[in-house]
């Protein structure tokens, strides 16, 4: 089955962290910088178990044809260990 839209966008949003942009924080404030910290944590937690629970490959595939290197090579590490990472998206993750 196609990956509908919605799922689509949160999966690219997990990937390469737009997630962030959701928030405009205010870092004058004290209380920003530990809200940053807090989602920042959160997100890690919900993309780490994207990566190690995901059963659809087409969703592993947008994953990281949409992953910000930046982030480090972690979670592109969880994608080949999932067991429904196809040959494809392996490869993608290697080049």
């Amino acid at each position: 089955m196609a990956v509908s839209e919605i799922r689509k966008n949160y999966i690219e949003s997990l990937a390469n962290e737009t997630w962030a942009d959701d928030y405009e924080l205010d870092y004058t404030d004290e209380h920003a910088l530990d809200f940053d910290d807090e989602i920042t944590s959160l997100m890690d937690k919900e993309t780490h178990r994207f990566c190690l629970e995901t059963k659809d490959p087409e969703e592993l595939q947008i994953f990281v044809d949409h992953y910000n290197w930046d982030i480090g090579i972690h979670h592109m590490r969880q994608v080949i260990e999932n067991p429904y990472c196809d040959a494809g998206t392996a490869l993608m993750v290697y080049w």
